[in-house]
């Protein structure tokens, strides 16, 4: 059921050193003691002790955010917050318009604006509940439940396509990466949004940060390895920016105070919330000084 990995999954060097032993799920409970490890070769980290890929679906099924009901204090506040908060999102114009895909799509709502510009979107998502809400949300969108090898999709060419909190949940990342290339056009741009390993959160919070969150999660990416890796495959980076998750934040305290049993966050909705209100806009501001809890990087490929 588990595996241990001894080489690097995006260089295949044997030079790896552990960098968190015995790690729990403190997010959704599951039993079980994981690995993280470090490349020396290219400074990737990654998941060493893992469930073996056929039996990931399990660790999704009870507590997982896409299998909860959401906390309604919270949807509140982000709807309030995000407001009066300019969020960073594409800029339409600069791409004309074209079809967008969203892999791991969820509700579909990265794909809102996009409808508004007159593209034709593109949603898919191995959850099937997810994609039945996205149909629901956007009635005008095209969504599928599968994978970017879905027929579907595999037909079509796509001028974007956005990966939000998608590619740390890819086993082999380098299969994945390739399998872009059929869908893609020369200049197609693929947007990558992942949890930054190097952050201050990770340093401050340890194992207890929520962007490690094993075993979903299995690639733990800095800028340099993400660039590595989409260099290999022979793109190059266009555009980064700082993504700042304040949840991460608020997430990572929970696990912290319910570990060594002084509190449960999980419990109390409103004090949880309330928490989240406080942190926001520090969070934000923390990450125009600070390496922030998220990336955001954007990539076309190389023609040089």
């Amino acid at each position: 059921m588990f595996e241990t990995i001894s080489n690097c999954p995006l260089c295949d060097s044997g030079e790896i050193i552990i960098v968190h032993n015995d790690i729990q799920d403190y997010l959704c409970h599951y039993s079980g003691n994981f690995q993280i490890s470090e490349c020396l070769e290219c400074d990737h980290v990654f998941l060493s002790k893992r469930p073996v890929e056929k039996y990931i679906g399990k660790y999704y099924e009870q507590g997982y955010y896409t299998h909860s009901k959401p906390n309604q204090y919270i949807v509140f506040l982000k709807k309030i917050l995000q407001y009066f908060h300019i969020t960073s999102k594409p800029s339409l114009d600069l791409f004309g318009n074209g079809k967008v895909l969203d892999v791991g799509c969820g509700n579909g709502s990265f794909l809102l604006p996009w409808i508004d510009k007159k593209w034709e979107v593109y949603g898919v998502d191995i959850d099937n509940k997810a994609i039945n809400f996205a149909r629901k949300n956007l009635p005008e969108g095209n969504f599928y439940t599968g994978d970017i090898t879905s027929s579907h999709i595999s037909s079509l060419t796509f001028s974007y396509i956005n990966l939000s909190h998608v590619l740390e949940h890819i086993y082999d990342v380098n299969r994945f990466i390739v399998a872009l290339l059929p869908v893609s056009n020369p200049d197609t741009t693929i947007q990558i949004s992942v949890p930054r390993y190097n952050c201050l959160e990770s340093r401050v919070f340890g194992k207890y940060w929520r962007g490690l969150e094993p075993p979903r999660h299995i690639h733990h990416f800095t800028i340099v390895s993400l660039i590595k890796l989409m260099e290999k495959n022979g793109y190059k980076m266009i555009m980064r920016k700082n993504q700042s998750l304040p949840m991460c934040f608020v997430e990572s305290v929970s696990h912290v105070l319910k570990d060594k049993g002084y509190f449960d966050l999980d419990r109390h909705h409103r004090i949880k919330s309330t928490l989240y209100f406080l942190v926001y806009f520090p969070h934000k501001i923390s990450s125009y000084f600070f390496k922030s809890n998220s990336m955001t990087v954007s990539f076309q490929k190389n023609h040089d």
